[in-house]
């Protein structure tokens, strides 16, 4: 039977529970775009016409947690009972980081707003700005060549720091495209104190006064996280201390982030399997005994999030616990980390659908007969 309506848990119905989180979804015989909750249960949006793609966990502002959602082709936020709580106003919107996300105005302006939906600044589309960390978002201009000016700006949108060349490619912007213009969501932020960016070619991390405080000499590098970040110098990664000191020795083929204590890292011999776990001194936590494809190792993978991580096996993905058990395995085409309880996974057939932390299916569609639904649209 190629057409799955969705699971739900027994005693469960619209709107019986209260939610805490909310995932988007797509209701499996109307194609609808929806919220559910952590649950599985479906959330009554009135007037809902689209949800909001969530490619991390969303933050708790001080209004809540807030979510994009779109009615009458505009956006505006919901909280997680689903009521709107930013009436939809604008063109686009983002989700919110220390309390503040950005938004497209009806003008095409650019503008940051903050939690209760007020604008603190707002900018023509020649400049970038990405996301605030630490109090601090990073502008500069759309240009095609290789080195970029940075400035540092607050979130009264002014200009702290200005002036900082850095190599365009490192900055990894992430945009989305509204009708005609190009809507940038997304690039470094602060992390810990410290912006990692590249010059000439090499990756170094600039302070919050724009100041190379680890000098630029390695050919990768990675945000920290928990005191550590991952570096490549001369071929091998290893991490590194806010002060540039190498605590963990660059020895090794590839290197994850670290997260809850714990950071993946690929020996040196060539085989696929060859990952383990580390602790923040460099010593082995646990090796996998399963093979890694490659192929599937992106800056997520490998990375715990709720005391679970996932790696891609030969035929199946599996999830770990941090002992090193597995705590359960899937057949599925792809695989994502646990977020408020919940991962987001896609299967050999179409199907996909959120499972909890035992890898139970807790809400699915077909995703087959979404795209088919979006063929006979587009073709008509």
């Amino acid at each position: 039977m190629s057409f799955l309506c969705f699971v739900m848990l027994s005693g469960c119905s619209l709107g019986e529970q209260s939610a805490k989180f909310l995932f988007p979804a797509v209701e499996p015989q109307t194609l609808k775009s929806l919220y559910i909750s952590e649950t599985g249960d479906e959330v009554e949006v009135p007037d809902l016409e689209l949800a909001g793609h969530l490619e991390e966990a969303v933050e708790e502002t001080d209004n809540g947690y807030l979510y994009p959602a779109k009615k009458d082709g505009l956006w505006g936020y919901i909280s997680a009972d689903g009521e709107w709580k930013i009436e939809p106003c604008f063109l686009f919107a983002s989700l919110f980081h220390e309390n503040y996300a950005q938004v497209l105005l009806d003008d095409y302006k650019n503008a940051f707003i903050d939690s209760h939906g007020n604008i603190q600044f707002q900018w023509e589309d020649k400049n970038t700005i990405g996301r605030f960390g630490e109090g601090i978002a990073i502008r500069y201009q759309q240009t095609n060549q290789d080195t970029v000016i940075l400035d540092f700006i607050n979130t009264q949108g002014e200009a702290i720091v200005t002036g900082i060349p850095v190599d365009r490619k490192s900055l990894l912007t992430v945009w989305d495209q509204v009708e005609d213009h190009t809507f940038y969501i997304e690039s470094r932020h602060f992390s810990e104190g410290l912006l990692v960016a590249s010059l000439n070619g090499k990756y170094g991390y600039l302070n919050t006064e724009g100041k190379w405080i680890i000098e630029p000499k390695y050919e990768d590098a990675q945000p920290f996280s928990e005191g550590l970040a991952a570096v490549c110098l001369n071929g091998k990664y290893g991490y590194i201390d806010h002060s540039g000191k190498e605590v963990v020795p660059c020895i090794y083929e590839r290197a994850q982030s670290f997260s809850e204590g714990l950071g993946a890292v690929k020996l040196g011999n060539g085989e696929e399997w060859a990952w383990q776990f580390i602790k923040s001194d460099g010593s082995v936590a646990f090796q996998f005994e399963h093979r890694c494809f490659p192929a599937e190792i992106g800056p997520d993978t490998l990375v715990f999030h709720e005391g679970l991580c996932c790696a891609r096996e030969e035929k199946y993905w599996v999830y770990y616990d941090k002992s090193g058990n597995t705590a359960f395995t899937i057949d599925t085409w792809t695989a994502n980390s646990f977020q408020h309880g919940l991962a987001y996974v896609q299967d050999n057939q179409y199907v996909s659908g959120y499972i909890d932390t035992h890898g139970d299916w807790v809400y699915q569609w077909d995703t087959s007969i979404v795209w088919d639904e979006l063929m006979n649209k587009n073709s008509e």
